[in-house]
């Protein structure tokens, strides 16, 4: 059995194949996109350190150097999965970039025609890794991929190198290579809410839904039940639970009011619920312990409403609330609070409000003084560390679609910050990514052209 010698470089270099029983496996550190930011920005990163970890957690190997030196790691078994973990530090110790593969299986990986490329950015930010999406999607479906790809497609309209395409292609971007690729075909759905189970999609249109795997070829048809139809639940956004189930939440799409919750088990089973109130861009969330929350996108009826595991559904005692568009994320200190930042309110922006689950009746939510009003629709929202990451829709002005925005909120701080984008973009969707970043991809630039590149948050600052 060979070993894998792990030497890593700030330069391209091809694979050195050694003698007897190792084999040198070269990587490439890249800051991507933005090139020169470890050494030209404020401050300077000093020094580079790689960490091999492995499943459970445990560090293998570990090697430090400056920007512009290699590394050698060392060996490992090539029957090792590991993530590799950067940090920037400067010249005092300060960490001022990060970054994280997605897992490598390393008796699988070969650089014989290229380093592997492991992307590092500063913190505070949002940088571009190498590579990007072929064709872009407007407010495409998107998700992950067996741990390691991430997809768009289906959506409002897609966008060539030559013009506008079908949005029932597909574009990939694989988070392990940093490289975007394309389907060859068209899937058989255009879809407007999609669910990801490993290699296989669940795609839903307005008149039917279809499985495909992506790894087998294999499709095959969902019919729903007489209780309700998939034009009833598309357009909402999949939200997902524990132990591997989904929701496609359809009260939070952007037309039409409906009621209807589609639950997607582990096996890919999928079950439909009624809320109580027909609602159209609601917030929703889903809560350790209580279930799918739902709040707003109505101007009667209950104020939250929550679909529990057992697919039962429970109005909570808040009044009526007509909030569209807002985001909503569950409090990172206190597991019971659902915290609805941005959207609008009857038109006008709405106040931050805290919502208590634990709260018996006669409830109201608590407004907060934090501002998230330039976040008019699509919202949604993402813990990092003790911060928050709001992403969401402009109001649409003169150019179209309204530009898509990102903010960092600082709750201990009572803090909003924008998180500017490093290039401009309207109609894209954050996507959650498996290495613990949130990726945000898709969309046209202000000037109509198809924005492919990918850009990364990488949590804390």
């Amino acid at each position: 059995m060979m070993s894998p010698r792990l030497k890593f470089l700030f330069a391209g270099a091809a694979m050195i194949v050694g003698c007897d029983d190792v084999r040198e496996v070269q990587v490439l550190v890249t800051p991507g996109l933005e090139e020169g930011v470890l050494s030209t920005g404020e401050p300077p990163v000093a020094r580079v350190e790689i960490s091999a970890i492995a499943l459970d957690g445990e560090i293998q190997l570990q090697a430090t150097a400056a920007p512009g030196e290699g590394f050698d790691l060392g060996e490992l078994p090539d029957t090792s999965i590991v993530t590799f973990e950067l940090t920037g530090t400067t010249g005092d110790g300060e960490i001022v970039a990060r970054g994280r593969s997605v897992a490598v299986d390393l008796g699988k990986l070969d650089t014989t025609d290229a380093p592997l490329p492991l992307f590092i950015q500063r913190l505070g930010t949002f940088a571009r890794p190498p590579g990007g999406v072929l064709r872009s999607h407007v407010h495409a479906s998107a998700g992950t991929l067996a741990e390691q790809f991430l997809i768009l497609t289906g959506g409002d309209a897609a966008y060539g190198s030559d013009g506008p395409v079908d949005p029932s292609f597909a574009d990939y971007y694989d988070l392990l290579t940093l490289q975007g690729f394309e389907s060859g075909q068209k899937l058989p759905v255009s879809a407007r809410s999609m669910v990801v189970r490993g290699t296989a999609l669940l795609l839903i249109s307005d008149d039917e839904a279809m499985y495909v795997d992506l790894r087998s070829g294999v499709e095959s048809t969902v019919e729903p039940t007489e209780q309700y139809s998939w034009s009833e639940v598309s357009g909402g956004a999949t939200i997902d639970g524990p132990n591997g189930t989904s929701f496609v939440v359809g009260p939070t799409r952007a037309e039409d009011p409906t009621n209807v919750v589609v639950l997607v088990d582990v096996s890919g089973s999928a079950t439909a619920v009624r809320l109580n109130q027909e609602r159209a861009r609601a917030a929703a969330v889903y809560v350790d312990q209580v279930g799918l929350v739902i709040v707003g996108g109505a101007n009667m009826g209950p104020g939250v409403e929550v679909v529990r595991e057992d697919l039962s559904v429970t109005a909570l005692s808040f009044p009526s609330d007509p909030v569209t568009g807002g985001a909503a994320v569950v409090s990172p200190t206190v597991s019971e609070l659902v915290i609805v930042l941005g959207g609008r309110d009857q038109s006008a922006p709405a106040a931050t409000k805290v919502y208590d689950l634990r709260c018996p009746t006669d409830c109201l939510p608590t407004e907060i003084q934090l501002d998230l009003s330039p976040i008019a629709s699509r919202g949604k929202a993402f813990v990092a560390g003790n911060e928050i990451v709001a992403v969401g829709d402009a109001e649409p002005d003169e150019d179209g679609l309204g530009e898509t925005l990102a903010f960092i909120v600082d709750l201990a701080e009572g803090r909003v910050d924008p998180l500017p984008f490093r290039e401009r973009r309207r109609g894209a969707v954050p996507v959650p990514a498996p290495n613990g970043t949130l990726v945000v991809m898709g969309g046209v630039t202000p000037a109509g052209q198809p924005a492919r590149t990918v850009e990364v948050f990488f949590p804390g600052r």
